[in-house]
């Protein structure tokens, strides 16, 4: 690592806090483009140069908590992948300190299968539900827990079918937070092993396990630094701690509590509707804008909700190349930091991008959550298997494919067994190309005649609730796996977190039977939910430059509140 960086105000106050003789803890206030992360390396830089005999001789290390593989993979390069910094996600690093406590965690998994059992069957139930389902598949697990010796997890799995030893996301975080809360010694041994533990994004990081790190700062506060970074306005996930924002609370805690409150990303004018719509999210500082950013455009435009939406988003981006002379608005695809087009929620892209029958066949299944995160193993099978297989004329690149799912990779291959696997490979393939309207249930039926590929348990166990997605033509998961391996035009804010953009083009769109936002009635009344405010919060302060907005309404320029909007700012696209 490089020995000298520039220091902030805020850097300072956080150097004080990291020292293992006098150890104190801080909740680092930064806004969107204040340079959360160019003070969390500074921070580590500066272990770097201070602490890092100590640590090493007493084989200590330094833990950082990051939201996003992406953004571990940028700080473990800006620190040139220094091993004494342990450098991870939430879950790859919860999972690190209950890996092998194997009998702690069958305990706890008996218990919480048993009282889940419990509480379904203390309430009046209906046979053929979900719940129904849900408790039978507890049951079998409670059933199978007592002939699993060690678990498993895996942040990102591949294979068709889980095992019964298998532990998902939020199964590792309450684990985790159970043991840091009821084991005294577990606690101490997260202590003594890294006695500085920072955290970004920690407003949106698990309540249950934010809870159980705050506990161990203050038992341990003589030997344990707790550094979190966060924008309290930007918690978009209802699993964050709700009120981590007062900062006499922090005060009140011991916490240190340094603030950045440049704007080092956005001109003067995203700057100010950013604070507009912050300032009614919480109390924690407005943000200063930089001169050298400029002033910045930003326009709202209304469109009719009956109206042809990619026709309309073209011409926005036209009008918004006139007027802002920035000839990036005239390209028809932005690449990394040019531009973004933010919507609001995913299924304003799967109707964008055409496989918004797919999406709305899988709201009623329990993978849901997962389809959207894109970790879903059911979907997953058809993206990550099916489509590339179909895809691919390599023979190399296939043999490489069929690794993952099928079903005799340990068991001697000979000439006949190749012979069979390139057959069944054609078979697939055929009929994808000979019917380009193949269902995603016709092309599964295609696969079980081969007899040599693991499928997806969950078809065979829950076929009832994937009924309306076999009906569905397979060639949707061409522009979902594009969506979800963002690669396409569409972004949602979940996605571009911490990430910047020269050129920002929100689309708010309530016609996508979505309700959880209400962004119309926020630009008319000036009132919103929570969540509706932190969305727009993130969404602005995305942009660099140009923000352009437009919002599907039937509302009237002259009904909109000019708070958040000048009159030359708004520009109404029924005169197109």
């Amino acid at each position: 690592m490089n020995n000298e960086y520039e220091r902030t105000e805020a850097d300072k106050i956080i150097e004080e806090c990291l020292s293992l003789h006098t150890p104190k803890s801080f909740f680092l206030f930064a806004g969107a483009g204040a340079g959360k992360t160019r003070s969390l390396v500074n921070a580590l830089q500066y272990i770097n140069n201070t602490i890092r005999d100590q640590l090493v001789l007493l084989d200590k290390h330094v833990a950082v908590i990051t939201f996003t593989n992406a953004a571990a993979e940028e700080i473990k390069n800006r620190t040139q992948y220094d091993s004494l910094f342990t450098i991870s996600t939430i879950h790859s690093f919860v999972w690190r300190l209950i890996k092998g406590f194997d009998v702690d965690i069958k305990k706890w998994l008996k218990d919480y299968l048993q009282s889940k059992i419990n509480e379904y069957n203390s309430k009046p139930h209906k046979s053929g539900t979900k719940q129904e389902a849900s408790y039978n598949k507890q049951l079998e697990r409670l059933k199978q827990l007592e002939t699993i010796k060690h678990f498993n997890y895996d942040p990102a799995p591949e294979a068709a079918n889980s095992g019964k030893d298998s532990l998902n996301h939020s199964e590792v975080l309450k684990i985790c937070a159970h043991f840091l809360i009821n084991k005294p010694l577990f606690a101490k041994m997260l202590v003594q092993k890294f006695p500085i533990l920072l955290i970004d994004e920690s407003q949106d990081t698990d309540k249950n396990l934010m809870e159980a790190f705050l506990s161990i700062q203050n038992k341990f506060s003589d030997c344990f630094t707790l550094g979190l970074f966060g924008d309290t306005k930007q918690r978009i996930y209802a699993t964050g701690k709700e009120d981590l924002g007062d900062i006499d609370y922090w005060s009140s805690c011991g916490f240190k509590t340094p603030q950045k409150p440049q704007n080092h990303r956005s001109g003067s004018r995203i700057v100010e509707l950013a604070n507009k719509i912050g300032s009614l999210i919480d109390k924690t500082p407005t943000q200063n804008p930089v001169p050298d950013k400029g002033e910045g455009c930003v326009r709202l435009f209304l469109a009719p909700t009956n109206t042809d939406k990619h026709l309309i988003e073209s011409r926005v981006k036209e009008h918004m190349a006139t007027i802002t002379g920035n000839s990036l608005w005239n390209k028809k695809n932005w690449k990394d930091k040019e531009g973004a087009t933010l919507v609001l929620e995913h299924r304003m892209a799967a109707v964008r991008m055409g496989f918004v029958e797919m999406w709305d066949a899988l709201k009623s299944t329990s993978e849901f959550d997962s389809v959207k995160s894109g970790t879903s193993q059911e979907i997953n099978f058809f993206k990550n298997f099916v489509l590339p297989l179909v895809q691919s004329n390599n023979d190399f690149e296939i043999m490489r494919i069929i690794k993952k799912y099928y079903k005799d990779l340990f068991k001697q291959i000979n000439k006949d067994s190749l012979r069979y696997i390139s057959e069944c490979v054609s078979r697939i393939k055929t009929a994808y190309t000979n019917n380009p309207n193949i269902t995603f249930g016709e092309m599964l039926d295609v696969i079980r005649t081969c007899d040599i590929f693991n499928i997806p348990h969950k078809y065979d166990e829950e076929s009832e609730s994937f009924e309306l997605f076999f009906n569905i033509k397979l060639s949707q998961i061409i522009p979902y796996a594009k969506y979800i391996d963002n690669l396409s035009e569409f972004k949602t804010h979940h996605g571009v977190k911490g990430l910047e953009f020269d050129n920002v083009m929100a689309i708010i769109d309530n016609d996508t039977k979505w309700r959880t936002y209400d962004e119309t009635n926020f630009f008319v009344e000036g009132k919103a939910n929570q969540d509706t405010l932190r969305l727009l919060y993130v969404i602005c302060t995305r942009a660099k430059q140009n923000l352009a907005v437009i919002l599907y309404t039937d509302t009237t320029k002259n009904q909109l509140n000019q708070n958040w909007f000048n009159d030359e700012e708004i520009i109404s696209l029924s005169s197109f």
